[in-house]
């Protein structure tokens, strides 16, 4: 994908929606399953009031080009929120994806990436969570999957810790959340999660309608001034 689709150097999330589009289409299409992986690096508010926005982004790009050395040429890794990578593996089972980036994280401890940072008192972590797309899935449906199953990994903590697989995560409520000011967002993101909810994320009504129309949420949030009508979209 070209760099119209890229930040800092690693696909950004328009260009994940893109990318799993063209997977998903009749001409790129990979038999078997499509895993999707959320890895959320942790604590990413400190790493950001340490080091600075180019400090934070420099320190989450070079988790990625780590994963990417794990990967296969027809997977793809990018940045899917502030603190979170996103990667799409094609033709992958569950179990297969948890394998490889387990490796490519390992591969970033050994480098003393997650090493305490220089003047600070943070020991950065990375948690993760793989979903199965299955054929007709948006690929925000499937992140939102993949976040669920990461949170028994990042309650059990570590330098590295990854969700098993199978394991089926508990329900908890469902936050819609729609904000269009991406530093807001991650910050009431942030907190819902800390306090055990799921949370689906839009950056405008109108996306935001259309996953309602077939999903379902216990509490909205709604900035009513985002593009799409805000919350009048949802009315």
């Amino acid at each position: 994908l070209g760099d119209v689709y890229k930040r800092q150097g690693i696909l950004s999330r328009a260009g994940l929606t893109e990318a799993h589009r063209a997977m998903r289409s009749r001409t790129g299409r990979v038999e078997g399953p499509l895993a999707v992986a959320v890895l959320a690096v942790h604590p990413f508010q400190e790493i950001l009031r340490a080091l600075g926005r180019v400090g934070a982004d420099h320190f989450l790009k070079t988790v990625a080009q780590h994963v990417s050395a794990s990967l296969h040429p027809r997977d793809e890794v990018g940045r899917w929120s502030e603190a979170q990578l996103l990667v799409l593996l094609p033709g992958t089972s569950a179990e297969d994806a948890r394998g490889r980036l387990e490796e490519g994280l390992s591969g970033l401890a050994a480098a003393g990436v997650l090493d305490r940072q220089p003047d600070t008192d943070i020991e950065p972590s990375v948690s993760g969570g793989v979903a199965i797309a299955e054929s007709g899935t948006d690929l925000r449906e499937a992140a939102f999957e993949a976040e669920r199953a990461l949170q028994p990994a990042r309650r059990e903590g570590g330098r590295i810790t990854f969700a098993p697989p199978t394991a089926e995560p508990a329900a908890s409520p469902r936050v819609l959340l729609v904000e269009d000011d991406r530093v807001t967002a991650t910050l009431i993101q942030h907190r819902l999660v800390r306090e055990g909810f799921d949370v689906m994320d839009f950056l405008n009504g109108e996306d935001a309608f259309r996953w309602a129309s077939t999903g379902s949420f216990d509490l909205a949030i709604l900035d009513v001034k985002v593009p799409g009508d805000g919350a009048e979209s949802l009315e």
